[in-house]
């Protein structure tokens, strides 16, 4: 057989590999995204951000956070203005709690569809994934493909209720929406990409409300150390959670 032929031949044949995995729902977009990165995402995550607040685009103050995950818990610590401080917040199982001066002043339900969308759903199984955001108020019956910032997206759940976005050549989570009380709209955007490992961040993360900027959070230092220290699985002691 000809070079030529075969060299057709293997074309098409990647062109219906590439056809037979265009997902049509969202099932087998998060199956997508977890089958793509599953064996090269990172498992832990650490980072500094500065937590930059605004108020009618001005911007009013500035924190220091210091942020580490666990993918395969979907556990994140979250330490105000400095690693040893008592101040802070841990997402774990489903939950929010909040502490101040080293003491646990609130917990509630919280499914933090940050985590599971940007982080988890390349660990997890989809499964585990689908019913998160479900949980969150994502209807997931509703698919559909558009062009978001110049980029094919994959955009999922009602958007009179609550969408997110996925850019359809990387798998990324780049947009999530939700309408709110009294109608008002909530966005939150992932940018600035890079490379960590085989996996990927984002370096910037904005907070907005009704179209305008209320936060904004730019990450450096940004590690993928192969395990987090103890501290971090026990929290016996805030403040003596450092990693």
């Amino acid at each position: 057989m000809k070079k030529s032929l075969i060299l057709f031949m293997l074309s098409l044949t990647g062109l219906a590999v590439n056809a037979q995995h265009e997902p049509a729902n969202t099932r087998e977009l998060i199956e997508n995204m977890y089958a793509t990165y599953r064996d090269s995402w990172y498992q832990t995550i650490t980072f500094a951000q500065q937590a930059e607040f605004f108020k009618d685009g001005v911007k009013q103050r500035e924190e220091t956070w210091y942020e580490a995950m666990d993918m395969k818990s979907g556990v994140l610590v979250i330490k105000f203005n400095s690693m040893d401080s008592g101040d802070g917040m841990i997402f774990r199982n489903d939950s929010l709690l909040n502490f101040a001066d080293n003491k646990l002043k609130s917990k509630t339900y919280r499914i933090h569809e940050l985590i599971v969308l940007g982080f988890s759903v390349y660990t997890n199984a989809p499964q585990t994934t689908l019913e998160k955001i479900r949980a969150s108020g994502f209807n997931t019956e509703i698919f559909k493909q558009e062009v978001y910032d110049s980029r094919p997206h994959y955009v999922v759940g009602d958007p009179a209720k609550a969408q997110f976005w996925i850019d359809a050549k990387t798998l990324l989570f780049t947009k999530l929406k939700k309408i709110g009380q009294g109608g008002r709209t909530q966005e939150i955007e992932f940018k600035g990409y890079q490379k960590l490992g085989a996996g990927w961040i984002e370096t910037e993360v904005l907070f907005l409300v009704d179209g305008k900027l209320f936060m904004r959070e730019v990450y450096h230092d940004i590690k993928a150390p192969k395990t987090l220290p103890e501290s971090f699985y026990k929290q016996y002691m805030f403040n003596q959670i450092i990693w």
